[in-house]
């Protein structure tokens, strides 16, 4: 006996001696333990130790001990296996990046790691062995994925049962999530493998920036749209002034003509608003006391709305300036204001309020274009029916609308975005069905003060010219015939160019001298602005620019230069030649 206990391993001695003692005190009706001995190569092998006292004196003491040691070495090897290879599956399992689950044949969820924890929001004691896959999948998306799961444990190839694709994933709290789905089943078994990815953010930024392609893309059409018309509308316009000047008052063909006048001023106005839409229109931006804006207002909004609807207005002190258009500030308060109050028809509560705010990363990003900083808010709030996420997903696009044939052009909310987005700014959404909208526009804030808009001062003396010689350069030859029309009957000396290349040589080889260069922004042989910069090299003359838009040209995203003169088309004859003479004066 001695000579076997000094075989057995040092640290299995105590555990098999006091297994040993408490059988022979009777205590279990079993002698068992496993331990390791010294073999007769050296090496340790492990035993099955099992026996049973057999016979006990009088005293209780044992007398005679029956047992067996069977060599459980290679066991204990294939046990020790399975544990290293189940301990390395668990670390894999748990470490894979992705929220992983093991399903068994009767869709029960077998395993789980910490991950798929997180998603779901239940402990590992309450899924394992107890909740199904399908208890977690949107109830839209549950039968697709169950058809899946038969086709493949039935053997169909990836068409009929997809290993990968996208499902909504719902939480213990009821919350969806967009989920990517990558699932196989698990050789020799009808169990399956399955890892989730949370592309919840990911697949909103592709819709932002879906948003963001769209909207830029309807914008570079309206204005090119926009731009093309201009050119007509100018051509319309301007030869209407002239018929007027050529028929006696007295005519009965004037009243016709007005009519046709006005029809094209309506078009203007609609070309103008696609231009806003499409972030084309120059404007002359500086710092504008926001809340001024909206004091001034207040008169004319009282009259534009309704009296059932309650107008307040709560506008924060000490909000920083904005730099922008006043005129299109004003733009911005007006539509919104007014599609405020097609949305109460029965009256309500219309709400306007300012404060100044920072915007960080978060907002920001998901807000194409914005960068984190400070700005100045415009919210603008109304009770009425509110919309539903259909409509709000189309809310800002040109022509949309949710009112009768007739009732409005669409063009209301597209022209606020455009505005908006050709400030640095954003402009966002939010409704409740039954319960009002509230727009909120961010303008950037800057440090600089602001002033008191100067107005324009109508400009003394008469609009005809004083034999001055002004050079047309313009390549819409219906544009260009009109322009000449003009100068030339308010007596100007005009010379026409269909394009800069023809006007430089007029220039080089022309003795008599120009004092006004009028000029189309973009054409295609070569930008407006360059085509200045050359004539006025070769003396002082003086310029004004045309366009029916303008892009980063003379301008910087549509933003006029201080000093650079510009006449939006269309034009009326009367305003070009009151800034054909106000250039010439100045």
């Amino acid at each position: 006996m001695k000579s076997w206990e000094d075989l057995i391993h040092p640290d299995d001695k105590t555990r098999r001696a006091e297994a040993l003692r408490a059988h022979l005190a009777g205590k279990t009706p079993v002698y068992e333990a496993q331990f390791r001995v010294r073999a007769k190569s050296g090496e340790y092998r492990w035993i099955a130790s099992r026996g049973k006292v057999m016979s006990r004196d009088e005293n209780g003491a044992p007398v005679r001990m029956a047992g067996s040691n069977v060599d459980i070495t290679e066991r204990k090897r294939a046990e020790e296996e399975l544990r290293e290879s189940k301990e390395l599956y668990r670390t894999v399992f748990e470490n894979t990046g992705t929220a992983t689950i093991l399903i068994d044949e009767n869709d029960i969820i077998t395993m789980v790691n910490s991950k798929f924890e997180e998603y779901s929001g239940c402990s590992r004691d309450r899924i394992e062995g107890k909740m199904r896959w399908t208890d977690l999948v949107a109830p839209d998306d549950a039968e697709k994925m169950k058809a899946y799961r038969a086709a493949r444990l039935a053997g169909a190839g990836e068409e009929e049962a997809p290993s990968e694709y996208e499902f909504r994933f719902v939480n213990k709290d009821g919350n969806v999530r967009d989920v990517f789905l990558r699932v196989a089943v698990i050789p020799g078994t009808k169990s399956t493998v399955a890892s989730l990815l949370d592309i919840t953010e990911r697949k909103q930024a592709e819709k932002r920036l879906f948003e963001a392609q769209k909207m830029e893309a309807i914008g570079r059409l309206a204005g090119g749209i926009a731009h093309d018309f201009n050119n007509i509308l100018t051509a319309i316009i301007g030869n209407l002034d002239l018929l007027k000047l050529d028929l006696p008052a007295s005519s009965p063909h004037l009243k016709n003509i007005e009519g046709v006048h006005s029809a094209a001023m309506k078009a203007t106005d609609l070309t103008r608003q696609l231009l806003a839409f499409g972030r084309k229109q120059i404007i002359t931006p500086r710092p504008i006391d926001l809340n001024r804006v909206i004091i001034e207002m207040k008169t004319m909004l009282r009259r534009l709305i309704r009296e059932d609807i309650e107008i307040q207005t709560f506008l924060g002190r000490g909000i920083p300036s904005i730099r922008a258009d006043e005129a299109q500030v004003e733009q911005v308060i007006l539509n919104l204001a007014l599609n405020a109050r097609d949305a109460m028809p029965h009256g309500g509560r219309l709400t306007i309020e300012t404060a100044g705010v920072y915007l960080g990363e978060d907002y920001c990003s998901k807000h194409a274009y914005m960068k984190p900083g400070q700005y100045v808010m415009l919210s603008v709030t109304d009770t009425g029916a509110g919309m539903d996420q259909e409509t709000l997903a189309h809310v800002f696009e040109p022509f949309f609308t949710t009112k009768q044939l007739g009732r409005g052009t669409g063009l209301g909310l597209s022209t606020v975005y455009g505005i908006m987005k050709q400030t640095g700014g954003s402009i966002s959404v939010y409704s409740v069905k039954g319960e009002g909208t509230c727009f909120k526009a961010y303008f950037p804030a800057v440090e600089e003060s602001a002033n008191q808009p100067k107005r324009d001062e109508a400009p003394s003396g008469a609009l005809e010219g004083r034999g001055e010689t002004v050079l047309v350069v313009e390549d819409e030859q219906d544009v260009r015939d009109l322009v000449e029309r003009i100068l030339t009957r308010a007596g100007y000396k005009v010379k026409a160019c269909s394009g800069a290349g023809e006007a430089i040589t007029l220039c080089r080889e022309s003795s008599e001298s120009i004092d006004l260069l009028l000029s189309d922004v973009v054409m295609p042989d070569m930008p407006g602005s360059d085509l200045a910069e050359i004539i006025r090299s070769s003396g002082k003359i003086k310029t004004l620019f045309m366009s029916g838009y303008t892009e980063n040209v003379i301008v910087h995203r549509n933003i006029l230069d201080e000093g650079v003169n510009f006449i939006n088309k269309p034009f009326s004859s009367r305003e070009l030649l009151r800034k054909v003479r106000e250039v010439l004066d100045s």
